[in-house]
């Protein structure tokens, strides 16, 4: 028999003739009843020397990709890798693994990868895999640990990370069918995995962008390749979920990613339990970080607590409710499973996840809290109060202006401080109009200032009986204005001035 599984970018599953799929999560190919395996569980891939030379970043990540289906607990597979001295053509049935790149031209529109399979009864006899050498018109990209954001959006620029696409391929070559295989009825419920039809099939895992085997391939190669060994234990956080559309895994996020403060949104998240044991009361704390890095010290926002057999995928959105006042701009969320360390893990370093793309806290106009009407002096500087914004932290930063106030007033256009060096006495009352603006709108908040005269005759500060005396000593004289116990500037000490004395005794004009 001759099959084919194609790696496309759009979530198109391969037609699995004469193979019948399994019920478990995983599919496997058949002969009769019998999975068609490798014997010995060791297969050797006979690789292109034009496409893999010594030292190539595609030699390093095919044989990295190889060393995954390796190291998977539970499970014992060993793949052998062979350069070839020249370039062969491809021959599906002559018992040689080839590996090679042939240009985009000769695949099918959107084909990153094909593994050729042919069987010989219940075993492997040939598996050649040919991937594009420009895909899409964009490339490969060869990181070890790509970001989800270049991932997630190959075209037109990022290119397609070679190794999440020869990780996939690789487990054709060793008897995994797709993951969901495509037939499967509407409203099927499906996980990511390495073998998802669609790129970039499960994604990376945790934010250092880790590519790993996922849990459900884990498990179909335990059921085809089963061993033994010492209990592993490996829980992981992944960068991407499933989809609406069968097999394509996408970014995990924040549903939506905009938002005002106060307002709700939803994480989705995806764990894994990579290992061969169960946990029980599994810590997974969420965080909102200001960078796209997720630590313990970043802001807790809450935790939940799973229950996880080996094997076991679970995905979910959790809601969150923002805080009534956050500044604007970009927020991160993620989370951290384990955060504790209780459990002691081979691998560390993929428990904590990021979501993809930041959610967008938008800023609001400004809106300025009613402001009382204030009250001042004319014996010296009157400082008025600092506007209070009802965001102060989401609206920020603002600039500061004075619309309408007396001559001589100002005000600091970076924290709203406002000053009169000199105010004049009124009686009448001042109106004063500030405005606030942001990169939003702009919003004005009117208030009164009242300016009274200081009856301070001595000019210490203090109506007292220094200042009564003054106005006694020059009673019924003529005195320049102002001065000498002249409280109302007429030039003439009388009554009206022992009045004023007398009723603001014992104040303090400052």
């Amino acid at each position: 028999m001759k099959r084919r599984d194609v790696m496309r970018v759009c979530a198109v599953a391969a037609v699995l003739c004469c193979c019948s799929a399994q019920t478990l999560g995983f599919s496997y190919y058949t002969f009769g009843s019998t999975p068609v395996t490798w014997p010995g569980a060791t297969a050797t891939r006979y690789l292109s020397p034009g496409v893999f030379p010594e030292g190539s970043d595609t030699e390093y990540l095919y044989l990295s990709a190889m060393g995954l289906w390796e190291i998977v607990p539970g499970a014992t597979f060993n793949y052998d890798a062979f350069r070839n001295d020249q370039e062969y053509a491809i021959d599906n049935f002559d018992g040689f693994s080839d590996t090679t790149a042939v240009d985009a031209s000769q695949l099918d529109p959107g084909t990153l990868g094909i593994t050729f399979l042919v069987n010989n009864n219940a075993a492997w006899y040939d598996t050649d895999q040919v991937y594009s050498a420009n895909p899409d018109g964009v490339g490969w990209d060869f990181e070890t640990n790509p970001t989800c954001d270049v991932v997630a959006t190959p075209s037109p620029t990022n290119g397609y990370s070679f190794f999440l696409v020869a990780t996939h391929e690789l487990g054709h070559a060793l008897g995994l069918g797709h993951d969901p295989i495509g037939n499967e009825p509407p409203g099927f419920l499906w996980y990511i995995a390495t073998m998802n039809p669609g790129y970039p099939a499960g994604g990376p895992v945790g934010q250092d962008n880790i590519i790993e085997v996922h849990a459900d391939d884990r498990a179909g190669l335990r059921a085809l390749y089963p061993g033994s060994g010492a209990t592993q234990r490996d829980l992981a956080a992944s960068m991407f979920s499933s989809s609406t559309i069968a097999g394509l895994a996408i970014p995990i996020a924040a549903v939506p990613n905009t938002a005002l403060p106060g307002d709700s949104t939803y994480i989705i998240s995806c764990i894994e339990n990579f290992g061969t044991s169960s946990h029980l009361q599994v810590t997974h704390r969420f965080y909102v970080s200001d960078d796209p890095v997720i630590e313990e010290t970043d802001e807790d926002i809450g935790f939940l607590e799973w229950d996880m057999a080996p094997g076991d995928v679970l995905e979910f959105a959790v809601e969150v409710q923002l805080d009534a006042d956050m500044a604007a701009g970009p927020r991160w969320f993620g989370s951290i499973i384990d955060d504790g360390n209780s459990i002691a893990e081979i691998y560390e370093d993929n428990n904590a996840a990021v979501i993809c793309t930041p959610l967008t806290i938008q800023q609001l106009g400004p809106v300025i809290t009613p402001i009382q009407q204030q009250y001042a002096s004319d014996f010296g500087a009157w400082s008025g109060p600092t506007p209070v914004l009802t965001h102060p932290l989401n609206m920020a930063p603002i600039a500061w202006q004075l619309d309408v106030g007396p001559p001589g007033m100002t005000i600091n256009a970076s924290t709203g401080q406002m000053n009169w060096a000199s105010p004049v006495a009124s009686e009448f009352l001042y109106a004063v109009t500030v405005r606030a603006t942001n990169a939003t709108a702009f919003h004005t908040q009117t208030f009164f200032l009242a300016v009274d005269h200081c009856n301070d005759v001595t000019g210490d500060g203090v109506i007292d009986l220094a200042d009564l005396t003054q106005v006694l000593f020059h009673f019924g004289q003529g005195v320049p204005a102002g001065t000498n116990g002249d409280t109302n500037g007429t030039g003439f000490v009388d009554l009206v001035d022992i009045q004023n004395v007398l009723f603001d005794f014992g104040l303090s004009c400052s």
